[in-house]
Order: C-alpha cells, then sequence, then structure tokens
C-alpha cells in the first residue's frame, strides 16, 4: 500500500480509482464491508482502492475537549489498511482552513482534482463539508458533475445496534473488550516502548513488562487475559491495567507478565492485544496475598487459552 500525506504529491494519472472516505478509527467491521466493497470494485474494474483519511480527527480542530480518544495509532490505522489490501491510503491533513471548505470546494479538491474519483463508496450517514453541510445526497450531486458515481453502503449494526468508533470506545472503557474485538475484528490492541519499574515484581510477585503506551485509549483498570508481542513472537499472558494500590501507587501502569518462560533479555517494545477480561483490581493485604491471587489469574488464563485453542480460531492481532 502506497500512502501519501500531501494532497499535491497524491498521482493524478491512476486507473479508475474506487474511493471511499472516513476516519476508520478502529477500522472496525463496518468499516471492512465499506472497504471491501471498494477494493471488489477497484479489482472488477482494473482499476485501484483508495482510502481518503484525516490527521489529526477533525474533532480536535472543531472541538477539541469533545474530540476522543482514539482506538488506533496513526500507524495502527495504516497498517490496518494495508491488511485490508487497498491500494493506495491519502492522509489528509485536517486543519483550520479545510474545516472551512464548502461540501463542493472539499469534493472538487479531494475526490475531482486530488484523486480523480471514478467510483466512492461511504457510509449512507455520511456528512462532510463546512458544518457538515455535506450529506450523502449532496455527494451524489456533485459526483454527477465532477464525474464520478456514488454508491451507499448501510450502517452495520450488531445486536440491533448500529456499529461506530463510539460504540466500541465505550465497550474498551468499560473493559468489555470482548465485546469490542467482535465489532473490531481482531483483538484490541495497544503498543509502546518497555520500562523498568522498581524490580518489586521480581522479588515481592512475579516479573512483569511495564508498558509505556503510546495510545490513548486504555481499558478500564483491572486484570485482563492478553497476548504479548515482540520480536516477531507471541506470548500468552496476564496484564494488570491500575495503579497496583497494594504498593500504594496514584500513577496508571500498565504490567504484563508472560505465562510462558520470557526471553532472557527485555525488549524494547511490545504490544499487547487484550482478549478477556478476569476481574477488577484490588487492594490485598500483603505482597504473599497478591502474589496468590496471581497465580489464580494465571491458571484462569491458562484455561481460557486452552478453550479458546479448543473451540475457536483466534482474532488476528494487527
Amino acid at each position: 500500500m502506497k500512502q501519501f500525506f500531501d494532497l499535491q504529491a497524491f498521482p493524478a494519472d491512476l486507473p479508475s480509482p474506487v474511493v471511499t472516505i472516513g476516519n476508520f478509527d478502529g477500522v472496525h467491521l463496518g468499516h471492512q464491508i465499506i472497504l471491501k466493497r471498494v477494493i471488489d470494485q477497484a479489482h472488477s474494474t482494473n482499476g485501484c482502492a483508495v482510502v481518503i483519511t484525516f490527521d489529526p480527527h477533525p474533532l480536535r480542530i472543531l472541538l477539541p475537549e469533545s474530540a476522543p480518544q482514539l482506538i488506533m495509532t496513526p500507524a495502527q490505522k495504516l497498517k490496518a489498511l494495508a491488511d485490508s489490501g487497498i491500494d493506495y491510503v491519502l492522509v489528509l491533513r485536517f486543519s483550520e482552513e479545510v474545516s472551512r471548505w464548502s461540501p463542493r470546494h472539499f469534493v472538487e479538491r479531494t475526490l475531482g482534482r486530488g484523486v480523480s474519483a471514478r467510483k466512492v463508496f461511504v457510509g449512507t450517514n455520511f456528512v462532510f463539508g463546512y458544518q457538515q453541510r455535506g450529506t450523502f445526497e449532496t455527494l451524489q450531486s456533485l459526483g454527477a458533475e465532477f464525474g464520478f458515481e456514488v454508491e451507499g453502503i448501510p450502517q452495520f449494526t450488531w445486536r440491533q445496534t448500529r456499529v461506530s468508533s463510539t460504540l466500541i470506545r465505550g465497550f474498551i472503557r468499560e473493559g468489555k473488550v470482548a465485546d469490542a474485538n467482535r465489532l473490531l475484528g481482531r483483538y484490541f490492541e495497544i503498543e509502546g516502548t518497555v520500562t523498568h519499574g522498581t524490580g518489586r515484581g521480581h522479588v515481592l510477585t512475579v516479573p512483569t513488562l511495564n508498558l509505556q503506551a503510546v495510545n490513548e485509549l486504555i481499558p478500564k483498570t483491572g486484570v485482563y487475559v492478553t497476548h504479548t508481542s515482540f520480536d516477531r513472537r507471541v506470548f500468552n499472558s496476564v496484564t494488570n491495567v491500575g495503579i497496583r494500590p497494594t504498593f500504594g501507587k496514584s500513577s496508571l501502569s500498565i504490567e504484563s507478565h508472560l505465562i510462558e518462560p520470557p526471553p532472557l533479555e527485555s525488549p524494547e517494545r511490545i504490544s499487547i492485544s487484550f482478549l478477556h477480561r478476569l476481574r477488577d483490581e484490588k487492594r490485598f493485604a500483603s505482597a504473599a496475598e497478591l502474589k496468590s491471587q496471581i497465580v489464580r489469574d494465571v491458571q484462569a488464563a491458562k484455561q481460557f487459552f486452552r478453550r479458546l485453542k479448543r473451540f475457536t480460531k483466534p482474532a488476528i492481532s494487527t
């Protein structure tokens, strides 16, 4: 997948571009339906599949106080789009100037002169342009003028609820990672660098890898069954997200204990995929009681992985 971060640099001579536009935070099942339609249409016409997305999220400019914590980092989103089979991505730098573009000017600059779209797929609730005055019907009308066809994709629903990035963020904040994973079509994942703690875990409880996450959205505090990945390897693990109340801490930490034998050297970067929530974080009377609970958590995680291996095919983490 080729990536462009400047509208002026995007190639103007691509064969029959089939395009979709959106934030695509999470690249969830609803997004994936649209992406598949774009890719299938492009392949059927010997064209190319194109995504136009935004950075930063428009609400960071329009209503900073209401801007959401994003499910994915920009790099994770681009990787998920690449994994879907998209050929080209244009990351449009969203700014106050762009926010003032009228619907017509937006279409002319992006889908018209910018990408030379031949067909555009969007959700039927798509809005765009200054104060979101452009609607799906507006896009259809402008498409006829600028030479591209517009097709709407109905909203994907789950349990009679419209699937959205907002819904998934809510699940993650509530610790309902299994529900979030169902709608993402993959495990929710955070990543970052490994930081060195006090070493208390090696002495008093169990050794852990401490993650300094680059992601904005972190699951609700608690203990989770996870996969911890680094050096192209995936380890079954148990991860605590919380403030370590047994040791009187107050700052949030993310500590992953590898169930399998860990490598001799600590990695510099890791990613953690959240599969299932085991319990709330709680304060124990002593480190020994905490260690006993961790042993029970590990046994519960092992049981979970046995069931997962026996009855289901694990989702693919991006």
